[in-house]
């Protein structure tokens, strides 16, 4: 039987980010390691900004926050219904974090959101545990530089933040 073997490059950064989440005494920290993996940015900066959007140390993150967060950390987000995206896709119906790598370009970043979980697909790699996991993504934010306002995303953004309390 064949076994899936997590990318050592993007897991090792994983582990090292989520080592800083246990030694600062951070728990439920997926948002805040999928923007730090997602953005470049130090583990300390991501919980700042994630903090600034009212995220309790020890605590998730709602998708607001995610998107609030995104924008702070200088990144535009683009977000996508994952059912939508997945229209193309002979193979499945419902996005995961294991079909997300063969679904989304391999040259942009990501931050897959599930229902009780975000993690990041940077240049085709997943940069977290789920690697090869079959969990379900409802939502797909792309990190782009600039805002992108392009009409093809207007009825999937417009759903994404009508279920969003944004500011």
């Amino acid at each position: 039987m064949k076994t899936k073997m997590k990318d050592e490059g993007t897991y090792n950064e994983y582990k090292r980010l989520h080592e800083i989440s246990d030694i600062m005494g951070d728990k439920d920290s997926c948002g805040v390691v999928a923007l730090a993996s997602a953005t470049g940015l130090t583990y300390k900066k991501a919980y700042d900004i994630f903090e600034q959007e009212g995220r309790k140390k020890g605590t998730g993150v709602w998708d607001h926050q995610i998107v609030n967060a995104t924008k702070r950390s200088g990144y535009w987000p683009r977000q996508f219904y994952a059912k939508y995206l997945m229209k193309e896709y002979k193979y499945a119906n419902t996005m995961t974090f294991n079909n997300a790598v063969k679904v989304l370009s391999k040259k942009k970043t990501y931050m897959l959101i599930g229902s009780s979980h975000v993690a990041t697909l940077r240049n085709g790699k997943i940069v977290d545990w789920t690697q090869g996991r079959k969990l379900k993504v409802g939502w797909v934010i792309e990190l782009q530089d600039q805002d992108c306002k392009e009409d093809k995303d207007y009825v999937a953004r417009g759903k994404f933040f009508s279920k969003l309390k944004t500011k």
